[in-house]
């Protein structure tokens, strides 16, 4: 991700903010090992190194297209 953000010039990386997901998703109990925030984690400190903002936002109309 940070190789790619770098290679088109992108000064910020966003992830879909998923704390709220095991209580959205039926057997919430079967993603307990979920490495997802694992990942947001070795990103950040990836960007960081190379001047890259990584944050999270609310996924409500992320989809949409003006």
């Amino acid at each position: 991700m940070v190789l790619e953000a770098r290679r088109y010039d992108c000064d910020a990386i966003t992830f879909e903010n998923l704390k709220q997901i095991r209580e959205r998703i039926s057997n919430g109990k079967k993603f307990q090992q979920w490495a997802f925030k694992k990942l947001q984690e070795f990103v950040a400190y990836k960007a960081e190194e190379r001047g890259i903002v990584v944050d999270d936002n609310r996924p409500q109309y992320t989809s949409r297209r003006l």
